[in-house]
């Protein structure tokens, strides 16, 4: 299987990669880099991968992309204007209290996008709503996302 992991398009790591803590945990991420390393070919896989398999790597990343880096260069996330705020639409579709950056209570967290506002953006993303779905599948979790209309 192709993933879009190089300097070019790598959207297939940036785009989880933006999403931790919004609409994904980080143990799902590294369960999505487990899938791109068991599912790619031996030589597809750049050894950047690796390192972001290693637990210490949370927290590190947007370090690891930075010129002399592990990464050495800003992952892409593919995402339209209205992207980042449909990003928190997927968090709060799933409902997921493990996720530490969605207000559950009531309370804000801070740079949370409001839920109507992101639910309204993962409507005119239906292609990113469409991408986390097969994500969700390829982790172990198929049905996680809800369907877009009831979102």
């Amino acid at each position: 299987m192709k993933f879009a992991l190089a300097r070019e398009n790598s959207v297939d790591i940036g785009l989880p990669v933006e999403a931790v803590f919004k609409a994904i945990t980080w143990g799902e991420f590294q369960e999505w880099i487990n899938y791109i390393v068991i599912n790619s070919g031996d030589d597809c896989v750049p050894p950047y991968i690796f390192d972001l398999m290693d637990p210490k790597a949370n927290g590190s990343i947007w370090e690891m992309m930075r010129p002399g880096g592990e990464i050495g260069f800003m992952l892409m996330t593919g995402l339209a204007e209205t992207g980042c705020d449909a990003l928190w639409g997927v968090g709060y579709a799933r409902m997921d209290p493990s996720l530490p950056m969605i207000p559950t209570d009531g309370d804000a967290v801070l740079n949370s996008v409001p839920r109507e506002r992101a639910a309204v953006a993962l409507r005119l993303n239906p292609e990113l709503h469409a991408w986390f779905q097969k994500f969700f599948v390829a982790i172990g979790k198929p049905g996680e996302l809800p369907p877009i209309g009831s979102i």
